[in-house]
């Protein structure tokens, strides 16, 4: 019998960001648990998600049963700042959120539930400590690599690229600041009751530097009636998105920046089409790289921006690969979608997600990060035989994500709950 099992904890996600559309996969993957455990015909706890508040958005609301979504204003909104803005949406930037303290007070969880160590996440630690409730931080993001990427990119906007550069020749900035970043993370680390940990390879380095921690794997689920690959249908992609039947998609779907390597994918794409004139990319995302890769690829690249769930859905089964050459993702779930909807995949070997190829060459590629010819190489494999046995490599793809990944309402009952009820039960 599990430790803790047949207690009813409450638990309080703290994400510090906003679900103002487009919701990236940080959040998005908690408001898909919110949804699974609303769904369940005898809730075994309450489940209060609490995020920074956009617009006009309601302050509260629920998606049915003791699920709880609370929107809090950001005393310092990182998005409110010219020169801090990303395509990655605002965090609080200050610490302590008395708006989160508030809410906290008011929910009185047992268990605390963090994933970034900026204003929210420290904010919920410290009251976590201070209240003597169990704390745990979940493993979702490269922080540190965001934090070398858009660091770079915000001292370039406040002071000029020249003097940015010399910044980072002398001081190097972004290294530091990265470094920082990820000795905060440690430190909650350190401190919280037990760690989530994304992918095997992580819950292995974790064990390993970190002896005695509480750490265990939390996959990620799959919403197996959306994402399947009869729904292909390429004469409506060419209807909606005006890709003619005959072009070899290659479909990325996240932020269009820097982060999710996106500069590097166009180098990719602009060095196959000499030999794959019929290579086409579909950028699904926002990010300032999509006017860019209009004006280097031009009618090649199809750039409508963020997508909703099923438009996403429906456009991966039609498209022919996956490219995610991302160096800051721990989990990436829009991987397994794709998977699901039968689609190789082409990743970076360097990061966790690498652990989702199990045949190379079939459901896809771990290749060198930043080596062009390497992955010029895998898309020209990829794209090699005729449709019919391209149509059987994808139902195989989709067969396997079947075996491979669990549903979301495994993931809440098997990897989530099961700690939850410990921590709450004092275990």
């Amino acid at each position: 019998m599990v430790e803790g099992a047949g207690v009813r904890p409450k638990v309080a996600v703290v994400a510090g960001l906003g679900d103002r559309p487009p919701v990236g996969g940080h959040l998005g993957v908690w408001l898909r648990v919110a949804e699974t455990i609303a769904t369940l015909p005898h809730l075994p706890l309450r489940f209060d998600l609490m995020m920074i508040r956009r617009g006009d958005a309601p302050a509260r609301g629920s998606p049915g049963g003791d699920v709880h979504l609370h929107r809090l204003p950001a005393l310092l909104d990182s998005d409110r700042l010219p020169f801090s803005r990303t395509a990655a949406g605002g965090t609080e930037l200050l610490a302590p959120s008395f708006f989160l303290l508030r809410r906290l007070a008011e929910c009185d969880p047992d268990v605390v539930v963090i994933s970034d160590p900026f204003g929210f996440g420290r904010t919920a630690a410290g009251w976590a400590r201070r209240n003597r409730r169990a704390l745990v931080y979940a493993v979702q993001t490269r922080h540190d690599v965001f934090a070398q990427i858009y660091g770079a990119a915000i001292v370039a906007r406040m002071v000029g690229t020249r003097a940015s550069r010399w910044l980072e020749e002398r001081f190097r900035f972004s290294e530091r600041l990265g470094g920082r970043v990820q000795d905060r993370i440690g430190a909650l680390m350190r401190r919280a009751d037990h760690v989530f940990a994304s992918s095997r390879k992580e819950l292995a380095r974790l064990q390993a530097e970190m002896p005695g921690l509480s750490v265990s794997l939390w996959r990620r689920g799959v919403d197996f009636t959306r994402f399947r690959p009869d729904r292909r249908d390429r004469a409506w992609l060419q209807q909606a998105h005006g890709i003619p039947p005959d072009r070899f998609v290659v479909l990325f779907a996240g932020r269009v920046d820097e982060s999710k390597g996106v500069p590097f994918l166009l180098d990719v794409i602009a060095a196959s089409m000499p030999e794959m004139p019929r290579l086409h990319l579909f950028l699904a995302g926002e990010g300032r790289w999509r006017a860019r890769a209009r004006a280097r690829l031009g009618a090649s690249v199809t750039a409508p921006g963020a997508l909703p769930q099923d438009d996403l859905a429906r456009v991966m089964a039609c498209c022919d690969v996956f490219a995610f050459p991302s160096p800051s993702d721990a989990a990436a779930n829009v991987l397994r979608e794709a998977q699901a909807s039968g689609l190789p995949v082409l990743v970076n070997a360097s990061e966790g997600v690498a652990e989702l190829i199990t045949e190379a060459g079939l459901d896809g590629w771990a290749l060198p990060a930043g080596n062009c010819p390497a992955w010029v190489a895998a898309l020209r494999e990829l794209a090699g035989g005729d449709e019919a046995e391209r149509a059987a490599r994808r139902r195989q793809i989709a067969a396997r994500a079947r075996q491979q990944y669990p549903d979301w309402q495994s993931v809440v009952a098997d990897d989530l709950l099961p700690v939850w009820q410990r921590l709450a039960a004092g275990d």
